[in-house]
């Protein structure tokens, strides 16, 4: 059952439930793994997920970024420089030029830590037109 109390009272009683004596108390976690062992789990950068998908199309890199409507100084940074964040833009013109699947978009999305949500118009708009398969958007 949902609280009806008013948010004031809300955080008092957190207070007094979890008052000075439990937020000193610490646990620490021991690591079942090293950190390189853990950074071993590191996804695919965007660069490297891109040009894979490009090569899966059998596109060439100019029939790419000029169907993505990129220019050639952004696609350099991104072929060129691992650590290059593009625009969440930039990536949603990727996966239309590519003609991803839905899923296929928000996993190259998040590989720049993006996501298309469902409280953003612009983000519906473009998840519809992927689900029913049109990217012809120029």
């Amino acid at each position: 059952a949902a609280s009806t109390l008013p948010v004031k009272e809300m955080v008092i009683k957190s207070k007094a439930c979890h008052g000075e004596e439990a937020s000193k108390q610490k646990t620490t976690l021991k690591p079942k793994v090293s950190i390189e062992e853990w950074l071993k789990n590191k996804d695919l950068s965007f660069a490297m997920m891109l040009v894979g998908m490009i090569e899966r199309k059998g596109m060439t890199c100019v029939q790419f970024y000029k169907k993505a409507n990129i220019n050639k100084k952004t696609f350099w940074k991104i072929y060129n420089k691992a650590d290059y964040k593009p625009s969440k833009l930039t990536v949603i013109c990727s996966a239309i030029a590519l003609e991803l699947s839905l899923e296929e978009t928000q996993q190259l999305l998040k590989t720049v830590g993006f996501t298309l949500s469902h409280s953003n118009k612009f983000d519906l708009i473009i998840e519809f037109f992927i689900s029913q398969g049109k990217y012809d958007i120029f």
